[in-house]
């Protein structure tokens, strides 16, 4: 049976084209490449066409996925044969981590977001710790942005505003250049949030192997200059 990876941080989801109805976990059974149980938790979507399973997915694992008749009831009372899905997960080595500084002059609400080339959300933050250090590991290799929304009103989201009553859409800012991640690197990322009326930042990056062995120079970069490294949308 064909085994699909799946991602160290994402949750195995099933998708169907009812709205389920019951879900009895005791017919569901996943077992890693040991043979050995692994403890999982159900969840249904708000449309209740998503069933996730949730378990903690260990690197260079592999885990089967047997669903029993009745594990699954739609709409209609219906249900299914035994399904068999398998997964397995990559290795430590094959993610990066992207870790991110930001400096600030205020210490106003935000939504800060980690966006992959398609434009999907990687990671988000929307309360501030003490140091605004903020830590995205396990990421695919590939190229990634940020997306900075000044929260004006701290409800944890954007929003668009109100014509009527005159208020603006909230300030969304993004990364103008990507961060580019390679496997087994550990990339640090310091940058400075611009002014509400101005787009001067500074921006150092540190780019660090994970394996000593492979030896991956260590990249030193600083730029001082007036560059627009975020932008209005």
């Amino acid at each position: 049976m064909f085994s699909k990876i799946i991602d160290l941080r994402d949750t195995f989801k099933i998708k169907t084209n009812l709205p389920i109805t019951k879900v009895n976990p005791d017919l569901i059974k996943i077992t890693n490449i040991d043979t050995l149980d692994v403890p999982f938790s159900v969840h249904l979507d708000d449309n209740y066409d998503r069933v996730a399973l949730e378990f903690d997915l260990q690197p260079n694992d592999h885990y089967k996925i047997r669903l029993s008749p009745l594990a699954l009831e739609d709409f209609w009372g219906n249900t299914h044969d035994t399904i068999f899905y398998q997964v397995k997960t990559k290795a430590i080595s094959d993610y990066g981590n992207l870790n991110l500084q930001l400096i600030r002059s205020d210490s106003d609400p935000f939504v800060l977001e980690l966006l992959n080339k398609k434009g999907e959300v990687k990671g988000s933050y929307d309360t501030a710790n003490e140091l605004d250090y903020y830590q995205f590991p396990l990421l695919a290799p590939g190229e990634y942005l940020f997306r900075y929304i000044r929260d004006e009103n701290g409800n944890k989201k954007w929003d668009t505003g109100n014509y009527l009553k005159k208020i603006q859409p909230e300030e969304v800012l993004y990364s103008v250049e990507p961060v580019e991640l390679r496997a087994n690197w550990d990339v640090n990322e310091t940058l400075r949030i611009p002014d509400k009326n101005t787009q001067i930042l500074k921006r150092t990056t540190i780019i660090d192997s994970l394996d000593p062995e492979k030896k991956v120079p260590r990249l030193e970069a600083e730029d001082e200059k007036k560059i627009d490294l975020f932008e209005s949308q």
